[in-house]
């Protein structure tokens, strides 16, 4: 009877520990994106958060990462933005966009002067340089 009362302890013990862990990842990760393989070119220009929920995942990932402050962007991320919130894209070539909330923008690359956002849903506006499209 006693091993058993020593069992469960252990077992709420240890639930304890894997939901405090989970939770202090979740609330207190690092705004900084990390990618797990490194870019292989160059940035194509800076995002930049607007609202509490803009979220970006480089090519090649599976989870969704909060942005908290600018960041560089790279062919083949995917840019969500969510309710309330906006994000701009400053491109190097001086294109600037505005993602609009509730819209998911994938920025992707074609030749070396022309870059291509595709919009899976949602909205944005900018100011699109000549010779770009």
């Amino acid at each position: 009877m006693r091993s058993r009362r020593w069992t469960e302890i252990l077992l709420y013990a240890g639930s304890l520990s894997g939901v405090a862990l989970a939770s202090y990842t979740l609330f207190f990760q690092n705004s900084k994106v990390e990618r797990t393989q490194a870019p292989t070119a160059e940035s194509l220009g800076i995002v930049r958060p607007i609202g509490e929920d803009v979220r970006l995942k480089p090519q090649g990932q599976l989870n969704w990462q909060t942005l908290g402050s600018n960041e560089n962007t790279f062919e083949q991320d995917t840019i969500f933005t969510g309710q309330n919130s906006r994000a701009k894209l400053d491109f190097t070539s001086g294109t600037e966009i505005l993602v609009d909330p509730k819209s998911l923008l994938i920025v992707s690359r074609e030749g070396k002067r022309e870059k291509i956002l595709t919009l899976d849903y949602g909205g944005f506006s900018g100011k699109i340089l000549k010779g770009e499209r």
